[in-house]
């Protein structure tokens, strides 16, 4: 969907990606379900505010050659300098990505870009994971609703018997620093 999500819900393929929503997840009450949550924000993809489509998009591939043939090809989908909508352009433009890896079934949310938009929706954004019925989900910690804003940062979601989130630290280095 164009507002951060990739759903297994088949009912919502070409259709419209929905964007209100209030509180956090897991909750029976958040109107997509069954789905990873990239940053799932409202993010406004009209031209305009979007001046260049070539580089303001959503587009996603698939890499299967190589160390990234079956049974560990990858998946990513790339929200790329995008507005939110009603700020449009005016917080900064919204860049992150969703990465599946087949093998080891483990989720990587990478942001490059998220502000919040506080005066539409509260600046909701969320990054997690929903099932089907909304009744088990998983965030990663103040990232689950409300306004905040990210940086050069990197989320791994891997899955276990107990649906735990294993955490995973990542440390940015310029030249040593």
């Amino acid at each position: 969907g164009s507002n951060g999500v990739i759903s297994f819900d088949i009912t919502n393929a070409g259709g419209f990606c929905p964007w209100s929503y209030t509180g956090v997840i897991p909750s029976a009450a958040c109107p997509i379900r069954n789905a990873i949550f990239g940053l799932y924000q409202d993010t406004n993809i009209a031209a305009p505010p979007v001046t260049n489509p070539l580089v303001q998009n959503v587009n996603y591939y698939v890499l299967d050659t190589g160390v990234n043939a079956a049974p560990n090809r990858v998946f990513v989908a790339n929200w790329n300098q995008l507005p939110q909508f009603s700020c449009n352009n005016g917080v900064g433009l919204q860049t992150f990505q969703i990465v599946l890896h087949e093998g080891s079934n483990a989720i990587d949310i990478n942001i490059d870009n998220r502000t919040c938009c506080p005066g539409w929706n509260g600046g909701n954004g969320i990054i997690g994971t929903i099932n089907a019925t909304g009744t088990l989900g998983t965030s990663y910690g103040g990232l689950n609703g409300g306004c905040w804003s990210a940086n050069d940062q990197a989320y791994q979601f891997t899955p276990s018997t107990s649906n735990a989130l294993v955490p995973t630290k990542l440390t940015w280095l310029k030249d040593g620093a």
